[in-house]
């Protein structure tokens, strides 16, 4: 069962992490994306950065597949 998340961010309205899959769902500027793969330390590292939309760029985009659904 996915963990979901509401995120005060302008770039990430809503964001889920499935500790069994590692995959992580993000609701970014209206649209859903999956990545897969992403370790719960990214994850937890993600729910309490400050800025939420530079460590995403910094971290996650690039970095694991993803799918847009």
């Amino acid at each position: 069962m996915p963990v979901l998340n509401t995120i005060g961010s302008r770039f990430i309205q809503l964001l889920g992490w499935n500790r069994d899959t590692e995959e992580l769902g993000l609701l970014l500027n209206g649209a859903w994306y999956d990545y897969y793969h992403v370790p719960g330390e990214v994850y937890e590292e993600l729910v309490l950065a400050l800025d939420k939309g530079r460590y995403f760029n910094r971290y996650i985009r690039g970095k694991y597949e993803y799918r847009r659904v």
